[in-house]
């Protein structure tokens, strides 16, 4: 009886009309010659089901029939089948409500004669009737019975189709953790079931969740898995649906040609395929980047076609999304009337689909409007009510922009405590999400210049043939002597200029952000400088070979002459002799300036490439303090780095206790002197036990041991450094009591790391053993070294350690967790057990 309607909608389609004829005349002699009235009930009930598909009221009537004959005989598994076949009527005929009126009629009865499929069926059938109406809390209340059915009696095909639909309606509310939750779920069954034909459109779905977050690091990752096996089977809709989604997240960095070039394509593939539904959302994209490249009317145009189609479809989300992006057209043309009533209207459809994405979209934007027009209580009060509501979806791209218009709203009202506030908040959301570093620009700065000096040694060696075409090259490379001359110029400008106002800028943050741009032109002015002196001396240098040429030239040629007019007088010989010997001495005269004249332009050449070297010295340290050495060596040398698999590492979260408490009582300054103080010192232990420094999120700490390097003892260097994190934290305290104390919290584990993106970029790790590791801090003790089961298994034999309990950990369920308390005595350096000894030294080096 496994769907068995819908297979017998699709066996009625594949049969001729004259086998459904005859279908029907047996059914209807098994009616007329029934003796029992339940055998009637029955067969008309098939009869009705026949009818489904092709004539949908003749099912109904037929179905009322059934109910009527069923209730006279009181049969109650003909009523229930009568309001099924009812329901699947009004379902073809789009009557939604009715559908669902009568599947919920239907729904007890099955229950009651415990006809479990059935009931399966109508659960299912009721909540995707709830979901077309876009009424998510009736549809996933409906779902998640049918999954409780599903999951009593094993039905994992069952369990797999629950879960899938109700990912979907979490993602549609925005929820987009249980959504992960769920699709996590789907990821498990599908393997358990062998249907790798779903893979791919799971790990889509998940890249898209983790993209809606803006975790764009993790969403890439689920995309290239989906395109992998989407490739393998030739699955054009899901290699389409990656590359909008590839769109998307190069939008959101800020490559905006690349983003244009995939949605183009995906528009292309969609009006070929006849993908209707998903044109507008691909519109409203090219409208959107179109706009950020200021070509307003090409925006304007893509917008509205965006909302007709949209429209058309009844698409009311796609609607209220592009009316925000006219209303931010008329802002950025300071129309703000009409910008403001464009946010109201998508604002109205927002909460009325209940979009709660949508709403706090339209209310920043109603926000930046007010900010414009200098009504700076009324900004602020709109960007906090945007605020809430994307703290609550936990979605930190969302929280970083209206973090911004905050702060640029309170700096505006002069409340630049609050506005110190927010500026914070949004930098610690960017930072999370891209990081802050312009390295690779300064490491491809420097890849440049190596570049340019090993050219110039080329062009050297190679002088003698490209004399062979001086008067060209020369001319070539005047010219471009002239370019690098401007071009030196205008940097150094803008480098003055940037310094200057770093010079004026009270805001310190700002100020060392001016004074690292100034610092970046000044260098590529050098650069540039370097550059025109190299070709200056190699301009000078082919002129003196010119003149070397062109005197043996002319000497030769009155060698010539006199061998000709060799019966001329002696003395008009020697006439000609002594000028030649005067032109050959002048002209080695000029040589000997010349080759004078190289030395000092090679000798200030030489002082401008050390300076070169000095600032690319600089450079080297900026980035071997932000990244490993290993990967800052592969990002200089190839410009991009890969993302590496790692079987094995430790991740270490330690999390400052009384941060906030501190805050209240001392200045912003002096508290981020000492979380800079506490991390500072938390870097050095680390750094001794060979540990990689990650990231800080806030309060936060995070490093790492096992890579990029992997090796077998980063266990025991993780356990050391929290245990000599703790023993610093506790030693301050003797000293001032109220120093902050710190969680910490530790899980051994496999994990992706590296660095992802292009233009924003910072080396971090990825995967379940992150979680864990931040589970058992948030779920430890301040005082304590809080582990999982895994890395207390690996060191138990060499540290002291307590079973404590078992942890809820969100979305992977109960983890056992131990304190480790101190080093074993005979593995101790001091009596604390926090130093190890040279026996246990030796025990981790055999490893």
């Amino acid at each position: 009886m496994k769907y068995f309607f819908l297979f017998l909608a699709f066996f009625i389609s594949q049969k001729t009309f004259s086998q459904n004829k005859k279908k029907l005349d047996s059914l209807q002699n098994v009616y007329k010659n029934a003796k029992h009235d339940t055998t009637r009930i029955l067969t008309l009930t098939y009869i009705a089901s026949e009818y489904r598909n092709d004539k949908p009221d003749t099912c109904i009537s037929i179905a009322e029939k059934v109910l009527e004959i069923s209730e006279k005989i009181d049969f109650e598994k003909g009523k229930a089948n009568a309001y099924y076949c009812m329901g699947l009527g009004n379902q073809l005929k789009k009557n939604y409500k009715e559908a669902i009126l009568y599947y919920e009629k239907a729904l007890p009865i099955f229950e009651k004669l415990k006809f479990n499929k059935n009931t399966e069926n109508c659960l299912k059938n009721i909540g995707r009737l709830y979901l077309n109406q876009n009424d998510y809390s009736p549809a996933l209340e409906n779902y998640q019975k049918c999954l409780k059915l599903c999951e009593k009696k094993n039905d994992k095909s069952g369990i797999l189709e629950c879960l899938y639909y109700i990912s979907h309606i979490y993602y549609q509310q925005n929820n987009y953790t249980s959504a992960l939750e769920s699709q996590f779920k789907e990821l498990k069954i599908i393997e358990e079931l062998g249907e790798k034909n779903k893979l791919s459109i799971t790990f889509a779905d998940i890249g898209s969740t983790y993209d809606a977050q803006g975790n764009f690091p993790m969403a890439l990752e689920y995309y290239f898995k989906a395109k992998k096996i989407a490739d393998s089977r030739n699955d054009k809709s899901t290699n389409m649906r990656i590359l909008a989604n590839i769109g998307h997240i190069q939008y959101n960095q800020g490559e905006l040609d690349l983003s244009l070039e995939n949605y183009q394509k995906y528009l292309k593939l969609l009006e070929e395929n006849n993908y209707k539904d998903d044109i507008p959302y691909c519109l409203n994209a090219i409208g959107c980047i179109y706009f950020d490249q200021n070509k307003q009317d090409l925006a304007l145009t893509y917008f509205e076609k965006t909302i007709k189609l949209a429209e058309e479809a009844g698409d009311k989300k796609m609607v209220a999304y592009s009316l925000n992006n006219i209303a931010r057209l008329h802002n950025k043309q300071k129309n703000y009337p009409l910008a403001t009533d464009f946010y109201e209207k998508s604002l109205k459809i927002a909460e009325k689909e209940k979009d709660k994405y949508g709403i706090s979209y339209s209310l920043n934007g109603l926000a930046e409007v007010a900010q414009n027009q200098k009504n700076y209580e009324k900004s602020i009060e709109y960007a906090q009510k945007s605020l809430q509501i994307v703290s609550e979806m936990k979605m930190p791209l969302q929280i970083g922009r209206i973090s911004n218009t905050l702060y640029k709203s309170y700096k505006l009202n002069k409340n630049y405590e609050k506005a110190l506030e927010y500026y914070e908040l949004h930098k610690l959301m960017n930072d999370s999400l891209f990081g802050v570093d312009n390295t690779k620009k300064i490491a491809n700065i420097q890849k440049q210049s190596e570049i340019e000096i090993l050219n110039k040694n080329k062009e050297l060696a190679q002088k003698e043939k490209e004399a062979l075409e001086k008067d060209l090259k020369l001319q070539n490379i005047e010219a471009e002597r002239q370019k690098n001359a401007n071009l030196a110029l205008e940097k150094q400008a803008e480098a003055d200029r940037l310094l200057n106002l770093a010079l004026h800028e009270k805001d310190q943050r700002k100020q060392d952000s001016l004074r690292s741009l100034a610092q970046k032109n000044q260098l590529e002015a050098d650069n540039f400088k370097a550059k025109g002196l190299q070709l200056k001396a190699e301009a000078q240098a082919r002129e003196t070979e010119v003149l070397k040429q062109k005197e043996a030239k002319e000497f030769q040629q009155y060698i010539n002459y006199l061998v000709v007019v060799g019966l001329l007088s002696v003395a008009v010989f020697a006439f000609f002799i002594f000028k030649s010997r005067q032109k050959e001495i002048k002209a080695k005269e000029a040589i000997a300036e010349q080759k004078e004249e190289i030395l000092q332009m090679n000798e200030e050449l030489n002082t401008t490439l050390n300076a070169v070297e000095i600032e690319r010295q600089k450079s080297d340290k900026l980035l071997l303090n932000i990244l490993p050495q290993e990967v800052a060596h592969e990002l200089k040398e190839t410009g991009k780095t890969d993302v590496r698999y790692f079987e094995s590492v430790t991740v270490l979260f330690a999390d400052v206790k009384g941060f906030s408490a501190l805050a209240t009582k001392i200045s912003p300054q002096a508290l981020i002197a000492e979380l800079d103080t506490t991390f500072s010192k938390m870097d050095e232990i680390s750094t001794r036990f060979g540990l990689e420094r990650i990231k800080t999120i806030g309060d936060c700490y995070m490093a790492c041991g096992g890579l990029p390097n992997a090796n077998k003892t980063h266990p025991f260097d993780v356990v050391l450094t929290a245990l000599n994190i703790q023993n610093w934290m506790n030693e301050e305290r003797k000293k001032n009591p109220d120093f902050w104390q710190v969680r910490l919290g530790l899980h051994t584990g496999d994990a992706v790391a590296g660095v992802i993106g292009k233009t924003k970029f910072a080396y971090d790790i990825w995967g379940n053993t992150v979680n864990l590791a931040s589970r058992m801090e948030s779920g430890g003790e301040v005082g304590k070294v809080n582990v999982t089961e895994q890395t207390f298994e690996i060191v138990k034999d060499y540290f002291e350690g307590d079973y404590r309990a078992e942890i809820e950990a969100k979305n992977i369920g109960k983890v056992k967790a131990y304190f480790i308390t101190r080093l074993k005595p005979e593995y101790a350096k001091d009596e604390l057990g926090f130093e190890p000894n040279e026996k246990f030294n030796e025990i981790i080096k055999s490893l």
